[in-house]
């Protein structure tokens, strides 16, 4: 089952035809619509049946499948069709070809580690103090140094707002 969200990487699912193309390994698709909770939509889903469940969209619905799979103890699986993908950049994933992600359902299961912080899931990683700041910049990813020079003097000075966790 596979849970994808059509407005993340500005509707990148839609442009690459993966609703199609996961047909083709015959996986269920769930396309998010305005109102769904994504959690609940993926707690539906293996409630009916699911027997690993993924997501097709960025970090934010990423981490909110996830610990539905952990919960079930069911596979999870991403494509990396969100803006910045950070979970599918850490396991190697060719962010610029999201279809290759779907040759995972016949591959071998891996292990991650999952974490939770202020009741939120994260996989793999969680980012905290200057590189959180850093990655949450519009224009990171197409200029990393020059973010990180232009941001990096203001935050030990206190120049930017303080990152809350709550």
């Amino acid at each position: 089952w596979l849970l994808v969200n059509p407005h993340s990487g500005a509707g990148k699912a839609s442009r690459l035809g993966l609703v199609e193309a996961a047909g083709r390994y015959g996986v269920d698709v769930h396309l998010l619509a305005p109102g769904d909770d994504v959690r609940t939509v993926a707690e539906a889903a293996v409630a009916a049946g699911a027997d690993a469940v993924g997501v097709a969209g960025g970090d934010g619905s990423l981490g909110e499948v996830a610990a539905v799979a952990v919960r079930a103890r069911l596979p999870f699986f991403c494509i990396p069709t969100g803006t910045r993908n950070h979970f599918a950049a850490d396991l190697g994933l060719d962010r610029a070809r999201p279809l290759a992600a779907l040759d995972a359902l016949d591959g071998r299961e891996r292990h991650t580690d999952v974490g939770t912080v202020g009741g939120r899931t994260f996989l793999n990683n969680v980012s905290l103090g200057a590189y959180a700041e850093l990655v949450r910049e519009s224009g990171y990813r197409e200029d990393k140094l020059g973010t990180a020079r232009a941001l990096l003097p203001g935050i030990p000075r206190g120049e930017r707002p303080a990152l809350e966790v709550g």
